[in-house]
């Protein structure tokens, strides 16, 4: 197989990129890592100040408008903490930045080391862990034949997006 370079081998930029992609892709409009402002605690007194900072997505569709903070992992184990990261961040917007939608976003990059039959099963296990009425999940799976083998045999069978609400859509 002739080398290639897939997104999903990447990290945070480039897979909210193909996600800003799909935005325009509907007709919507997608604005990455844009200008705004967040509060910060300055002092001993931890007062709340406000300050320039960036949001790494908004994008809309119809009436849907949506503000992402995206972390990207290559564990497993690190999917809750990249989650409460980007919690962390959207909540630091001051409501007249934030969108109707504000969405914690993780992209999983797992590498492994197992056959095809396992990478489906540890794709469906990762799937139902996370798949529950606080988190949505998408996986996408790259077909065998074109996954890279790296040392060691490790292999990087796709990517999966796993996003969690921060705050809802206003009625």
């Amino acid at each position: 197989m002739a080398s290639r370079d897939l997104p999903h081998w990447h990290i945070e930029r480039s897979h909210t990129g193909f996600l800003a992609t799909a935005v325009w892709e509907m007709g919507g409009i997608a604005l990455e890592e844009y200008s705004t402002r967040r509060y910060s605690q300055s002092g001993t007194r931890k007062r709340r100040v406000i300050k320039p900072g960036r949001c790494d997505l908004y994008f809309n569709v119809g009436q849907l408008n949506v503000a992402i903070e995206a972390k990207h992992t290559w564990s497993l184990n690190e999917i809750g903490d990249r989650l409460r990261e980007a919690k962390d961040q959207l909540k630091r917007l001051p409501s007249n930045e934030r969108a109707d939608v504000g969405m914690q976003l993780c992209w999983l990059t797992p590498v492994l080391t197992r056959n095809l039959k396992k990478v489906n099963d540890f794709l469906k296990r990762i799937t139902k862990k996370f798949d529950n009425d606080q988190c949505m999940v998408a996986a996408y799976l790259i077909p065998e034949r074109e996954r890279t083998r790296c040392k060691g045999g490790q292999q990087y069978p796709g990517v999966i997006w796993i996003g969690r609400l921060q705050w809802p859509r206003k009625k």
